[in-house]
């Protein structure tokens, strides 16, 4: 936070004691956030919607959709990298991925099935590269199904490490065996992205099919019950959903969160008040009537200071109208000189009252847990989470019916 990589914070429920902001552990993959191993595969997805071409004559002008490179001088150099360009009729449907190392170059040129990537709608895109045995495949995918499989016979590449950065929408470093073409170079036009995902291994059919349509949850730094050394290693690597809200203020609204649980939040070059929007591009492209709305994060958005200060003020006027309050009914010169010194036993008194409204609503509700109620009951939008205890809680040993299902179609 705040650029402090170093200063403690609390590792949250799943992780007792101190953790720092990015841990190092090499059993659960929590390494390099932007990690390029082939070995272990790689997917890049991303909604984009594009609506022109930088160029559609004859000289091709790439347009970079993402570039991942090795800046420091440790490690074997390489970058991975997806282009477009719209200068023949044959290219405006295609994804070109490159992966680079050393003097090795991979290049794959995936067929979208679109006429022209620049239709001015909504599209999810998935890409894949992995090595298996002396071959290295390359797998698209367009809104959720598979589109193209190529494969490089005898081709693959070593680990690229040290050093990471990665840009959307642009170069973020030099391409092999050029000295001119440069971070900035390969700038996409005309193009809006939403729900950005790096992957640090190779994603399946199923899994890019089940959730382009929604988001994925994070936790990667401190989730211990999710991830482990074993066989759940951190998968994620960035995950920018572009959801954090947009307060006004340029230097804020720049910043693009990381919400991957790590910190590798983005920097918005050349950001402009109109480059945000609040929309959903999954909503928007009608792949699902609704997405998760997540909280907004800064307390100086609009909206939450007016927040704030209407509910401000409707509860001082609550507390002020109250006559029966806990504070209210302590003697008067108690409460005077509280008032004249340090307020400490307004504050006590609050916390008392907080906790007894907390238990008021619970001895309320409690009398109703097992209560008989169906399913077009408004109060009941939901099964009971103990449904499954309710028979064994009355001496009745019931059997589990589907034993065998998964953890996805228990909750479904």
């Amino acid at each position: 936070p705040d650029g402090d990589y170093k200063t403690e914070f609390s590792a949250g429920p799943s992780k007792a004691g101190i953790s720092k902001a990015n841990i190092y552990h090499t059993g659960s993959q929590r390494t390099n956030n932007l990690e390029l191993d082939l070995d272990k595969g790689v997917t890049t997805e991303f909604w984009m919607k594009k609506e022109a071409w930088a160029s559609t004559g004859s000289t091709h002008h790439h347009e970079y959709i993402f570039h991942s490179w090795n800046s420091g001088s440790a490690g074997a150099s390489g970058s991975l990298g997806a282009y477009i360009y719209g200068s023949t009729t044959d290219s405006k449907g295609v994804i070109n991925v490159r992966a680079v190392s050393g003097s090795t170059t991979l290049s794959f040129g995936h067929d979208t099935g679109l006429s022209d990537i620049a239709d001015s709608s909504w599209h999810h895109y998935a890409f894949t590269v992995k090595t298996k045995g002396n071959d290295t495949i390359s797998e698209l995918y367009l809104d959720g199904g598979h589109k193209s499989s190529l494969t490089l016979s005898g081709a693959k590449i070593n680990a690229i490490t040290g050093t990471m950065l990665a840009s959307i929408g642009g170069l973020v470093g030099p391409l092999s065996g050029s000295s001119e073409v440069g971070r900035g170079w390969g700038n996409i036009v005309s193009a809006s992205f939403d729900e950005f995902r790096y992957w640090k291994t190779e994603r399946n059919a199923q899994q890019i099919g089940r959730f382009y349509i929604d988001q994925v949850a994070g936790g990667t730094n401190t989730d211990n019950v999710k991830y482990d050394d074993i066989t759940n290693k951190v998968d994620l690597g960035v995950y920018y959903k572009f959801n954090e809200g947009i307060t006004g203020l340029a230097d804020t609204d720049s910043i693009i969160l990381d919400y991957s649980g790590r910190i590798s939040n983005g920097t918005y070059v050349n950001y402009t008040a109109a480059s945000r929007d609040t929309g959903s591009a999954i909503v928007l492209s009608s792949a699902a009537t609704k997405e998760f709305k997540d909280p907004i994060i800064y307390s100086t958005h609009p909206d939450v200071e007016s927040l704030a200060t209407r509910k401000a003020s409707s509860g001082s006027m609550h507390d002020h109208e109250n006559s029966i309050s806990i504070y209210k009914s302590m003697p008067a010169w108690i409460a005077e000189g509280d008032e004249s010194e340090s307020k400490h036993l307004r504050y006590l008194t609050q916390i008392i009252a907080s906790f007894f409204d907390d238990l008021y609503l619970q001895i309320q509700k409690l009398p109703t847990l097992k209560d008989i109620n169906y399913p077009d009951d408004t109060n009941y939008e939901k099964p009971l989470p103990f449904a499954d205890r309710l028979l064994s809680s009355r001496g009745f040993d019931a059997p589990e019916l589907f034993a065998n299902a998964s953890d996805l179609a228990k909750y479904l």
